[in-house]
């Protein structure tokens, strides 16, 4: 996702691996994820807040896991390219007043991630 610089730097990312503690992350590398990633947010006073966790599929694998009348367990697919799939979870709403400096930082975070032209090709 392209990112404005000042709400980039209130971005912390990390990788979670296949032995990483949560029982959703080693299920969905079960389910066939290459990669789990979650973003978070820290705001200008308090605890860094969680913002979304994205998961990298093939998407055969992806599908899989979906089923009608269910929620899916690695969230709304995304964008689809090549056979693979990148899913999300998250954001709901905000946690943050929409009218501070970290509620519009939130939502323009919310925007950016559902706008298909802010995503780039890598590779």
């Amino acid at each position: 996702m392209k990112v404005p610089t000042d709400i980039f730097e209130r971005i912390a990312v990390q990788n979670q691996t296949e032995n990483d503690s949560s029982d959703i992350t080693k299920q969905a590398y079960r389910d066939g994820a290459v990669a789990v990633v979650t973003l978070s947010y820290q705001p200008i006073k308090g605890e860094k807040a969680w913002f979304m966790t994205a998961y990298y599929f093939g998407e055969t694998d992806l599908d899989k896991t979906i089923f009608p009348d269910e929620v899916p367990p690695y969230g709304f697919k995304l964008i689809t390219r090549d056979g693979m799939a990148l899913s999300v979870i998250g954001p709901q709403e905000s946690i943050f007043d929409p009218n501070t400096q970290d509620g519009k930082n939130f939502t323009k975070l919310y925007d950016i991630l559902f706008d298909s032209k802010s995503f780039r090709q890598v590779g």
